[in-house]
């Protein structure tokens, strides 16, 4: 198994990023992996934003929810703020060379990503679903609006569709909310995933995302965003012209 963390605390103060990525004999195994990691880094502060992706969902009772075994595996300060979605296996970056020629592939082995924002600020992040390409239902849309804190940031994962449509419902879901908050940043990648998650919320369809209050700071979720396309590897990455032109965001995911 691997596993690999790392520690950021540029931007301002008040906050911490930390990623874990692992492998090992079972999903839930390497779940466990990245949260022994993890949960230190992020103990004391008050708000934790978390995306979580798996290659696969343990085993779980039928008529229960798909996600709810993972539930079971992340503490509730990784949870309360959580996005989850499964993708495909993990493959090691690297093949090794055979001794007689040509290389040698790693296999696949159940896998799990958890990227972590800490922030000292309360109630600075909000998860949603955005079923289709409506607007999500957020429960601080009034201060949001009011802009008290500046700009916020919106990050959504979504599910590949398929065929030419990749990433439209996306894109939507995007021109919509510049309409209420053009000069916020906006991104959204989809991903080929079995299901969602977004707080207790699961989602089979449209989009999941969360989205950070301006009092984050445009430089932390900057580098929020950043590690996580860079962490869920993303089929397809779309933005506001805005929100490309500030970020770092490639036409194709690498």
């Amino acid at each position: 198994r691997g596993l690999s963390g790392a520690v950021g605390g540029g931007g301002g103060k008040g906050h911490v990023l930390v990623t874990a990525e692992g492998k090992a004999l079972s999903v839930e195994d390497a779940i466990a992996e990245c949260v022994k990691e993890i949960l230190p880094k992020v103990e004391g502060f008050k708000t934790v934003a978390t995306v979580l992706i798996v290659s696969s969902l343990p085993d779980h009772d039928p008529g229960s929810g798909r996600f709810d075994s993972i539930k079971e595996l992340i503490p509730p300060l990784l949870r309360t703020n959580i996005l989850a979605t499964v993708g495909g296996p993990f493959r090691e970056p690297s093949a090794k060379k055979r001794a007689g020629g040509g290389f040698m592939q790693s296999g696949n082995a159940p896998w799990a990503s958890i990227h972590c924002l800490g922030l000292e600020a309360e109630d600075a992040v909000e998860v949603f679903v955005a079923p289709g390409t409506s607007l999500p239902e957020l429960r601080n849309y009034r201060k949001l609006l009011a802009g008290a804190h500046g700009d916020p940031t919106f990050l959504l994962l979504g599910q590949a569709p398929g065929g030419s449509g990749l990433g439209k419902r996306q894109a939507e879901l995007i021109r919509r909310l510049e309409g209420i908050f053009p000069s916020g940043a906006k991104v959204g990648g989809v991903v080929r995933s079995e299901g969602m998650l977004a707080g207790e919320a699961e989602a089979t369809k449209g989009a999941v995302g969360l989205v950070l209050d301006g009092c984050v700071g445009s430089e932390v979720a900057q580098q929020f965003v950043e590690g996580v396309i860079r962490a869920v590897r993303f089929e397809k990455i779309v933005a506001d012209p805005r929100t490309t032109a500030r970020l770092f965001i490639p036409s194709t995911p690498t």
